[in-house]
């Protein structure tokens, strides 16, 4: 059984278990750590900015009976993938033995009936899109106050001035 929030899997790449949700459910989750698609992006924070680090991304959600780390062998150009349960129990198989003992017509099927997730080059873009539209929004708000609170000063001075003739 893994708690809400436990690392279920960090990379799915480079795991030897091919694992079964039982009961519950997990989240799928690319994480950007170094080579992030957020450049020029700066996070509020008190005092000064920084670069916001690590942005991620929830590729899918496992629910009872979903299958996770048959991919990388089903399909080219799969990204790093990483699982948190959300409090989950799941079974583990051997990555090694379930080859063994799979016949090319099951792994034929699987390849049509499983789906790939996008590559890694397009959950960038897709992170840059959303990324872009965040700070496109904070821009665009930030200059309709500033364009609000410039109208109502120059309302002020204006009745001001009707208000105290000389």
């Amino acid at each position: 059984m893994y708690r809400r929030g436990s690392v279920v899997l960090r990379n799915s790449n480079v795991t030897k278990w091919i694992y079964i949700v039982k009961a519950g459910s997990c989240s799928v989750l690319k994480v950007f750590k170094d080579d992030l698609p957020t450049a020029g992006v700066m996070q509020a924070g008190a005092g000064r900015s920084s670069m916001v680090t690590p942005m991620i991304i929830a590729v899918d959600t496992l629910l009872q009976g979903s299958v996770f780390g048959l991919l990388d062998f089903l399909f080219e150009d799969q990204p790093d993938l990483c699982v948190v349960s959300n409090g989950a129990e799941c079974l583990k198989i051997s990555k090694k033995f379930f080859l063994h003992h799979a016949s090319k017509d099951l792994l034929e099927r699987l390849r049509k009936e499983e789906h790939s997730y996008p590559s890694e080059a397009k959950l960038k873009e897709q992170l840059q899109r959303v990324v872009r539209w965040q700070v496109f929004r904070k821009s665009a708000l930030a200059n309709t106050i500033q364009g609000i609170e410039l109208k109502r000063m120059s309302t002020t001075v204006t009745n001001n001035q009707n208000t105290n003739p000389r």
